[in-house]
């Protein structure tokens, strides 16, 4: 198997993608159960796309999701406890309870954000790449965009801008086939996406986002491209989400796509393609891979515990981590409000 990491790789890679899905599938469930609130976006299905680009990045690298991240910031590195802490509301998540789901924030993996506005990430991260070609340390940064998100007019100006700037980022788009309920032929005419890129002088890598190995080799050659001060790159990854565009509680909401498109995809699971290719290249054994979906089935259990017995953040957290205080802690309590 031609991975470029460490022997051990192929099967961490197994790992983690098993860990996305068991928390996706976990976190989906407490959601229905009414055990926190906030809107909530699985990431089941594009878990080859996530650990396949990750696997490529140093810890220092950033990253910046979009409202589907879970699965991103897992294959970086995030403490599953604490990003299932961080759904709950919980002071232990990793933006202390104040993110939820659509708005992660980790930056001791190199996690610099989400962001529930469509697209606004993209220039963000045009200015992140930017900074680290500046500071001179041969950083780069992924962004990852969804195929709706991708129509918005910012994306072609951060695109434009970071060509420009040969800025060390890599454009990660999710071709997931549909913008909510729309699916992607009812909405462009283009055939791909990423042919936008070619306007703006910007390499493009159309992958099976199904195939952990195909988008960890496009993901290897424009971090190496990026680190060289080439510039960015546009990876399509051809995917689909496994579940409803987002979580509802109670019982779990119609699937309105067609019968046959959802059995063509759920046929291409990139957990069960993956593990087909490690037995057939006699790379493990079953019986370890069915050890290591335990090992991530009881790691995610214990995220679970975690969040449900971590404390909720005391009401002074709302005046720490902001531009400015209108109101002290002090003055909680005593109905006191101090002007800056």
């Amino acid at each position: 198997m031609t991975f470029e990491l460490s022997l051990d790789a192929p099967l961490d890679i197994y790992r983690r993608m098993a860990t996305i899905r068991t928390f996706d599938d976990v976190m989906d469930a407490a959601y229905r159960r009414g055990e926190f609130w906030g809107p909530t976006h699985s990431s089941a299905g594009e878990e080859a796309t996530d650990v396949g680009v990750c696997a490529a990045l140093e810890r220092d690298d950033q990253v910046l999701g979009y409202h589907r991240s879970h699965g991103m910031f897992i294959a970086k590195g995030s403490d599953i406890n604490r990003v299932m802490a961080e759904l709950f509301g919980k002071v232990t998540g990793t933006n202390r309870g104040k993110g939820g789901s659509m708005h992660l924030t980790d930056r001791s993996v190199g996690g610099v954000t989400c962001s529930a506005l469509l697209a606004s990430q993209m220039p963000v991260a045009a200015g992140v790449a930017l900074a680290l070609k500046l500071e001179g340390r041969r950083r780069v940064c992924v962004v990852g965009i969804g195929d709706g998100s991708f129509e918005q007019g910012q994306v072609g100006e951060a695109m434009n801008l970071a060509s420009l700037w040969k800025a060390p980022l890599i454009i990660l788009l999710y071709s997931n086939q549909y913008f909510q309920v729309v699916g992607a032929r009812g909405r462009t005419s283009a055939t791909l996406l990423s042919d936008r890129a070619i306007g703006y002088n910007i390499p493009r890598a159309v992958v099976d986002g199904q195939d952990v190995v195909e988008v960890h080799h496009a993901a290897v050659a424009a971090v190496q491209r990026a680190r060289l001060g080439d510039g960015p790159t546009l990876i399509e990854a051809m995917t689909y989400r496994y579940q409803v565009q987002a979580a509802r509680p109670g019982p779990g909401a119609e699937d309105f796509r067609a019968k046959g498109e959802r059995e063509y995809w759920f046929n291409r699971d990139p957990i069960k393609l993956f593990r087909a290719r490690l037995l057939a290249e006699k790379v493990t054994t079953p019986e370890a891979l069915d050890a290591i979906e335990q090992e991530a089935k009881d790691a995610v259990q214990g995220a679970l515990r975690f969040a449900r017995e971590s404390a909720y953040p005391e009401i002074a957290e709302i005046f720490l981590h902001t531009y400015s205080g209108p109101v002290t802690p002090a003055a909680v309590g005593r109905k006191e409000t101090v002007r800056p």
